[in-house]
């Protein structure tokens, strides 16, 4: 989408920035930032990804140089029900369904997110994660040789049928 419109993508973050949170969660909230950056960026726009490390926290974010917004969409967005129907640059359609789905997550993990916005300047969406020491992770699960079945069947499994 971001090649189509002509939309160049950057980020800001550095290799050494870890976060605590639910990496899923947090792909997902990426991932609809960064489309509703794309959608709303004009022809030969720049949108930003970044982490930034603020004390013992992280801030990550996605920042464009699209339409912005008004105070009244501002507030209809900080609206966790209130669903707002807007158009992007290219006539995609918006419902604001996604912006919830990222404030559940991020409510979930304990954040909120937060705006900051221009009309015609841009607009930056971005929460803010404890800070990770990596060196306290667990190590990552050996991976299993293709072959291998680390769990046999059980020889007295019995399977259900079919539910129809």
């Amino acid at each position: 989408m971001a090649d189509a419109k002509g939309v160049h993508l950057y980020h800001q973050v550095s290799p050494a920035v870890y976060a605590l949170g639910d990496r899923d969660w947090v792909e997902i909230v990426l991932r609809n930032l960064l489309s509703n950056a794309v959608k709303y960026s004009f022809k030969d726009g720049n949108v930003e990804i970044f982490a930034q490390v603020q004390g013992d926290k992280v801030r990550i974010g996605v920042k464009d140089e699209g339409v912005g917004m008004d105070a009244y969409t501002l507030e209809a967005v900080g609206e966790r029900y209130r669903g707002l129907s807007t158009t992007g640059t290219a006539r995609e359609k918006g419902t604001g369904l996604g912006l919830m789905l990222c404030q559940t997550y991020l409510g979930n993990l304990n954040t909120q997110l937060e705006i900051v916005s221009e009309v015609h300047q841009g607009s930056t969406f971005s929460f803010v994660l404890p800070q990770a020491d990596p060196t306290a992770m667990p190590a990552p699960m050996p991976q299993a040789p293709d072959a291998a079945i680390l769990n046999p069947p059980d020889p007295d499994y019995q399977p259900l049928g079919s539910l129809d």
